[in-house]
């Protein structure tokens, strides 16, 4: 999403510089489950994560309404300790922004005045 909105003929600077730092953020995620299965003696096996369903984002609503529903994902019982240690309180932070955006997106009209991310 970060390279889409980084391209000269959409130009959303502001949006691309979001979803750079959620995508570095994710990766952290990432390596710190990493670690948490190595420390419960478990063996890491690194698949292939599937591409997005577009490349094509159309517009800043539809980015955030799909990341918005990424990120309201379910969650495994087994790590659930695990998870709200070291990740609830930022899940819920992130589940706050990505709704605030979509309703200012919403609320700026198709026109897209007074965009937030530009």
């Amino acid at each position: 999403m970060s390279s889409y909105f980084a391209q000269d003929d959409v130009s959303l600077p502001g949006l691309a510089a979001y979803y750079k730092v959620a995508s570095d953020e994710e990766r952290e995620h990432a390596i710190k489950f990493i670690n948490y299965q190595i420390k419960r003696g478990g063996k890491v096996q690194i698949e292939c994560i599937r591409a997005p369903p577009t490349n094509n984002w159309e517009n800043a609503l539809k980015s955030l309404e799909v990341s918005l529903a990424l990120e309201k994902r379910k969650s495994d019982s087994h790590l659930t300790k695990y998870l709200e240690d070291e990740f609830l309180e930022e899940q819920v932070q992130a589940i706050k922004e990505l709704g605030d955006y979509v309703t200012q997106i919403k609320r700026a009209g198709p026109q897209g005045i007074g965009r937030i991310f530009i």
